[in-house]
């Protein structure tokens, strides 16, 4: 299996990764408080957030600065129906307004931040994982936007 500079196995793809979940998260209020389409989407959201680690550069989301340029954040990831219906088999396709609907929950727990909603150009939203969830009294809203405390919005 190949490996990084780090030891680490690079399995994006692979089938032969692991999620490492800490007690610190298992054991917290805010998971505890989620419901059971939370926790399957959160683990759904965190393999997407690593893997995407694991791509080529120019393969990343990105969002576009107003001059012009490209930026492309840490952990960023995108999550659309194809992947909660298809790759993970969260929900039915029909339960779209279902599977938003528990984006926002994992939005307002502190688990993901929404870096760049696609809604205005139809594209696919940009999240971020999030830290907020160890206190969740760091949350910034910005329009449609929920971002991570001392973030503006498109910088990670």
């Amino acid at each position: 299996m190949a490996r990084d500079k780090y030891g680490a196995s690079r399995w994006a793809g692979s089938g032969r990764g692991y999620l490492h979940l800490s007690h610190e998260l298992l054991h917290s209020e805010a998971y505890r408080g989620l419901s059971a389409n939370g926790k399957a989407l959160l683990i759904a959201c965190m393999m997407e957030a690593w893997s995407v680690t694991f791509q080529p550069e120019h393969e990343r989301p990105f969002i576009e600065k107003p001059d012009g340029e490209k930026e492309r954040g840490a952990f960023w990831f995108t999550m659309n129906r194809g992947k909660w219906s298809d790759k993970y088999g969260i929900f039915p396709k029909a339960s779209q307004h279902q599977a938003y609907n528990t984006i926002n929950e994992l939005i307002e727990a502190g688990f993901i931040c929404r870096v760049m909603s696609g809604a205005v150009g139809r594209t696919s939203s940009i999240y971020r994982m999030s830290g907020r969830w160890k206190d969740n009294k760091n949350d910034h809203r910005d329009g449609n936007s929920i971002m991570c405390a001392g973030e503006a919005q498109g910088q990670s």
